[in-house]
């Protein structure tokens, strides 16, 4: 619900694999604020139930109070199955409720019953390591869910889309989706055959610093470079994506923005393991690149020079 990049990684696979094994089904998506315009995007046929951008109040109890009406409204809809593939708290909270009420839930629930959780809440006995680590709250249907906590990216096969593509086949016991996140628009803006075009992204107001040095560096060099906005609509920065030849990006969700529509990626790995996104090409982890470097490997890549 929360994490843009999980709602295209994830959520977007699943209902596609949901929607090829139950071709008849009515299939309904619960997201959040700017999930929605991704939903929209990927499976316009698909119904979405969204949380407004604001109605996630960061005080735990106020947050209950909304995930319990929109319990309300899920249990209004008497559906055949419910599957809960977020991790997060309140998500987790709000399939516990609707499993306790006698709902056909499946997937990841909390380990506490509502009653219970109200309890340590008026004894204030819930601890913070509860309420922010999965590992302390979860519980699920999926057999495999156990290996979320595994140094999976260790193992020697590891799958093309790195942690989505894991967790929805090993976690989720998706085995035989098809992994499929693309985004098709007929609005899609056509790249350059004359000059190449770089699109940049970042939430690290240091990289942001450095990439406005790499920025102007590449316009030496006859490069074009656009910046993805957050605060603006999903479709823009997935146009910006498909227009462009590169993605120079921190982890975050415009990794899998760029998966969606086919835009190769260079990812400034910090202490992030590349693994976990599989990105085409990536800078050595723990080392911040100077931007020079990074200048040359970006006219590496387009000269064909470069090693991922």
């Amino acid at each position: 619900m929360l994490e843009l990049g999980d709602v295209l990684s994830i959520a977007l696979p699943a209902i596609r694999h949901l929607q090829y094994n139950n071709p008849s089904a009515e299939i309904v998506c619960l997201t959040y604020a700017k999930g929605q315009e991704i939903i929209q995007a990927g499976s316009p046929n698909i119904k979405v139930i969204c949380l407004p951008l604001g109605h996630w109040p960061d005080n735990i109890v106020q947050a209950m109070e909304t995930f319990l009406g929109l319990a309300e409204e899920v249990v209004e809809q008497a559906f055949d199955r419910i599957i809960n593939l977020d991790t997060a708290f309140m998500p987790c909270f709000l399939s516990r409720f609707l499993k306790d009420a006698g709902e056909p839930v499946s997937g990841n629930y909390l380990n506490l019953s509502v009653q219970d959780l109200l309890q340590k809440l008026q004894n204030q006995t819930l601890e913070a390591d509860y309420v922010n680590d999965s590992e302390n709250f979860m519980n699920s249907t999926f057999f495999g869910m156990s290996r979320l906590y595994s140094r999976w990216w260790e193992e020697q096969a590891l799958p093309e889309n790195g942690y989505a593509e894991f967790y929805l086949k090993s976690c989720c016991g998706f085995t035989d989706i098809d992994f499929d996140l693309s985004i098709k628009s007929s609005s899609v803006a056509i790249k350059s055959h004359s000059r190449k075009t770089v699109a940049m992204a970042t939430h690290d107001p240091s990289s942001k610093l450095m990439l406005t040095h790499v920025q102007k560096s590449l316009s030496e060099h006859g490069v074009d470079t656009v910046w993805l906005d957050s605060s603006l609509p999903i479709v823009d920065s997935l146009q910006k994506l498909s227009g462009s030849n590169l993605l120079v990006s921190t982890p975050g969700a415009e990794i899998w923005f760029a998966n969606a529509v086919d835009c190769p990626t260079l990812l400034i790995c910090g202490d992030l393991d590349p693994r976990f996104l599989m990105p085409n090409y990536a800078t050595e982890r723990f080392v911040t690149p100077k931007s020079s470097d990074l200048v040359e490997s970006i006219m590496s890549i387009f000269s064909g020079n470069a090693d991922e």
